[in-house]
Parts: structure tokens; C-alpha cells; sequence
């Protein structure tokens, strides 16, 4: 593991170059709680939720982490998965510290002094800003370093063409432990200062879209499916016959645009022509736009659906 020169000592000892690992939901304290790690030119990192304890223990004993922030609903496989590794301090954010650990309260009660801008200066370009661990699909996972300047050319190249301004909405609810809620749903927020909505349970996911109604909807294809099953359960249950039709007669037009506007960019086609266009125009008028809004996506500027 990679590890810079160390300033002197800050609370736990956490210092530049190393690693702190975090194991939480979708909620402000991990953005509190990443960016105070990052300020300490220390590196990061995310374990997602279900992970078992024996893995755990395989990531800590990778990262060489010395400590843990976490749930209290992920304690007992956090303090299990630390056996034989280098972690000397838990954290627990939510309610009383169980023993051996500590509660976030007497962390920052403990904190004592800190130069903040002297410590942000530290910050290198090249030093590591998070690791994003894979799938291990291809053997035990592997924690691929990204650094400050590559997350910032990242960013700079998404925000070509997808801009992001203060003035936009963004959910946060796909896990930390993910590269695209990382940028878009933490990063983002700091280089270009968009509003941030925290989702900790999926079964949320649908109210909150409705409530927030992002502008930039950045979701993987599993998330998109389940929406489109959810809408198309709501058509197939619609009892007025005829409403039942229409509404699946515009979604066909819309589908027929799309194609039309795709096989223009691919240079196989003409894109649409001005009768489809109106077709498309009556049809959002009078189904699709109301669609868009029953499921909170009436105002997104921009919907992107991807996955690694």
C-alpha cells in the first residue's frame, strides 16, 4: 500500500498516507466523515454492506487500515473481520460505542487541534484519494488506487456532457463502495457544489425520487429495470381499457423516436421526420410527461444509466 510522508499525529493517529476504512449506508455522516479523512492526506476507502466478516478481514488486511467508522448494524462482522489485522479503533456513529469501541461524539471530542488549511495544502495530485475494490470475480478482490487528479479528470470529462451546477439535485443511494456514488453522489458535491439527498434503504428509492426529483439521475441498469417493471405493472393494472392503450400506443412512439434520433447518430438514418416528431410531441403532452412525473423524473436535465 502506498504511503507518503507523515506530519505530526491527529487524534487516532490517522496521518498522511493512511488508510481508514468505512462501512456505511447512504447518510451525511459518510460524507462528514470521508472528506475529514481525505483533509488528513490520508486515503479512504468503502466496504459495501453485505460483505461477509471473512471478507472484511480480507480488505483490512489489504488496505493495512488501522481504523474502522461504521454502524452499529455492521459492528459485530466489523469486530470480527478485524481479528488478526492491523485495526486498533472503531468507530460507531450512530448511538453509544458497545465496548472496545468509540462513539463518534468522543472522537471529536478527542480531536484536540488542527490546522485545516495547513493540512489540506498537504494534499498531492497524485496522492490517493479512495480505492475502489472489484468484484473478485477473477480471484480475491483488488483494490484499484485512485488518485485526487485522476478523480478530477474524471469529473472534468463527465461534466462536458453531463454539466453540474449548485442548482442541482443529485440522490445518493447506490453504495460508497461503488465509483459512480463516489463521483456523483460525493465528489461531485465538492468540486461542483450540487445538492445532495441521502437514500440508506433502497426500498426508499421510489419516494425519494418522487420527493427530490433530481435533475442529474445517474443509476445502474438493475435500478432502471426494476422501474420500468414497476410502470409497466401499473399500466398492465390500469382498468380503464382504453387509457391502458394509449398510454402503451405513446410509450411506442417514444420508443420509435428514440430509435430514429439513435440511428441518426450511428449514420444509419435521417433521424426523426417532422410526422413522428409531432406524434411524439401529442403523445408526451398528453402520457409521457405524466409518467416522467409519477415516477420524480419530470425535471431531470440529465438520465444516464451505466455500470463497471
Amino acid at each position: 500500500m502506498w504511503r507518503g510522508s507523515r506530519p505530526a499525529s491527529r487524534g487516532l493517529g490517522v496521518e498522511r498516507g493512511d488508510t481508514v476504512a468505512l462501512m456505511l449506508t447512504n447518510r451525511p455522516e459518510f460524507h462528514f466523515c470521508d472528506t475529514a479523512v481525505l483533509h488528513l492526506g490520508a486515503t479512504p476507502f468503502s466496504i459495501y454492506n453485505t460483505s461477509p466478516p471473512e471478507q472484511i478481514a480480507y480488505l483490512f488486511a489489504n488496505a493495512r487500515n488501522r481504523v474502522v467508522i461504521c454502524e452499529r448494524q455492521f459492528l459485530a462482522r466489523v469486530l470480527c473481520g478485524r481479528e488478526r489485522t492491523r485495526v486498533e479503533h472503531v468507530i460507531c456513529i450512530d448511538g453509544p460505542a458497545a465496548d472496545g469501541t468509540l462513539s463518534l461524539g468522543e472522537l471529536e471530542a478527542g480531536a484536540g487541534e488542527l490546522d485545516l488549511a495547513a493540512s489540506s495544502r498537504s494534499v498531492r495530485p497524485d496522492d490517493v484519494l479512495t480505492l475502489i475494490y472489484t468484484s473478485g470475480t477473477t480471484g480475491p478482490p483488488k483494490g484499484v488506487e485512485i488518485t485526487h487528479a485522476g478523480m478530477l479528470a474524471m469529473i472534468a470529462a463527465w461534466t462536458t456532457v453531463m454539466p453540474a451546477a449548485p442548482d442541482d439535485r443529485v440522490l445518493s443511494y447506490l453504495p460508497a463502495a461503488h465509483i459512480v456514488d463516489r463521483m456523483t453522489g460525493h465528489y461531485l458535491g465538492m468540486t461542483h457544489g450540487v445538492q445532495l439527498s441521502c437514500v440508506a434503504e433502497a426500498g426508499a428509492l421510489a419516494a425519494a425520487l418522487v420527493a427530490v426529483r433530481p435533475t442529474l439521475w445517474i443509476s445502474v441498469p438493475r435500478v432502471w429495470e426494476k422501474l420500468q417493471a414497476a410502470l409497466e405493472a401499473a399500466i398492465a393494472g390500469e382498468p380503464d381499457r382504453a387509457r391502458r392503450e394509449a398510454t402503451r400506443a405513446a410509450i411506442e412512439v417514444g420508443r420509435r423516436k428514440v430509435r430514429a434520433e439513435q440511428a441518426k447518430i450511428d449514420r444509419r438514418g435521417e433521424g426523426p421526420d417532422p410526422e413522428l416528431l409531432g406524434e411524439y410531441r401529442r403523445a408526451d403532452e398528453l402520457v409521457l410527461a405524466g409518467l416522467r412525473a409519477k415516477i420524480g423524473l419530470d425535471t431531470g436535465d440529465v438520465a444516464a444509466r451505466g455500470a463497471s
